[in-house]
């Protein structure tokens, strides 16, 4: 499936991902300058976060009561995505007692 079909904008006309100009030189810092700039990014996106509570806590229990009659939850992801989707579903089991 294309980016154009399913949200109805052609992949070329979205725009690339490009790392914020205060990420630069983040090897030339000392950790604490690195530990402010993670900070830092994290802060600007708590507003954003916080407006998709409502249809985030929707979501998790529309997945809670489709599970709890046989439902699976299928999580995808390629490279880190990936690796982190497989984190999350070995969480499941321990965390949720769901198999």
């Amino acid at each position: 499936m294309t980016g154009a079909a399913t949200t109805g904008v052609a992949a070329e006309e979205v725009p690339a991902q490009e790392a914020p100009a205060d990420e630069a030189a983040l090897d030339l810092l000392p950790a604490a300058g690195v530990v402010e700039r993670l900070l830092a990014a994290e802060e600007r996106v708590l507003p954003t976060v916080r407006s998709a509570v409502p249809a985030i806590a929707k979501a998790a229990d529309l997945i809670a009561a489709r599970m709890s009659v046989g439902g699976r939850l299928v999580l995808l992801g390629a490279g880190t995505s990936g690796r982190l989707a497989v984190l999350e579903a070995a969480e499941l089991p321990g965390t949720f007692g769901l198999a």
